[in-house]
């Protein structure tokens, strides 16, 4: 049934974008604060180590993702996962940032020029911190985005879009608890992957689905 599909994989397309970002920048330190299930800290890590940098994490523990942890086997990482939220973790992370640069997805331009397809019309896709959708909407100006929010609350966080962008969102049912099952083609079980559990369901011949 994914061959009626599209399949982009992103996990290359994000750390390529991170790796250009770093190497090509001047800065020495960086920072980034973020909840702790987010992968871009990961590929920001594996980055930094492999062109000589210095990262600070700072984030809240969650007791359900153990996805920060995949930062310690890099020892350019300093990891602040101390906090009880993220908002704490903020007011440290802004302390720390005064002499050294605070990330602030500033790898989205550089997934714009992966992220380019003229042939997408529509296109299912993940919704968790923003990065992903946000170069997807700049890369692809006449596609339209059946969107799978991954908060465990309902519904799109749609202020952090434009105005203008919202017309191309279109919500899906939010993620929740979901039956396990089977995923036809290679993928993040936990994040990307639970696309499928609706694309499968909802989705129509010839959509892009981001992997």
């Amino acid at each position: 049934m994914s061959n009626k599909f599209k399949i982009i994989y992103t996990k290359n397309i994000r750390y390529d974008a991170i790796k250009a970002f770093v190497t090509n920048d001047s800065h020495t330190e960086y920072v980034i604060c973020g909840p702790a299930f987010r992968y871009t800290q990961v590929l920001l890590a594996m980055c930094c180590n492999e062109v000589g940098k210095k990262l600070h994490i700072y984030t809240a523990r969650l007791p359900y993702d153990s996805t920060i942890d995949l930062t310690k086997q890099y020892k350019c990482v300093t990891l602040n996962d101390q906090y009880q939220s993220l908002q704490d973790a903020w007011v440290d992370a802004r302390k720390c940032a005064e002499d050294k640069f605070l990330w602030t997805d500033n790898h989205i331009p550089f997934m714009v020029d992966y992220l380019r397809i003229p042939s997408m019309r529509t296109c299912w896709a993940p919704f968790g911190t923003g990065p992903m959708l946000t170069a997807l909407l700049q890369a692809n100006p006449n596609a339209v985005f059946k969107c799978v929010d991954m908060h465990f609350h309902p519904g799109l966080n749609m202020a952090k879009f434009k105005q203008s962008d919202h017309k191309r969102i279109l919500s899906t049912v939010a993620w929740q608890e979901i039956p396990r099952f089977t995923i036809p083609y290679h993928t993040n079980q936990n994040y990307e992957g639970r696309i499928w559990y609706y694309a499968s369901k909802k989705g129509l011949q010839g959509e892009y689905l981001i992997a």
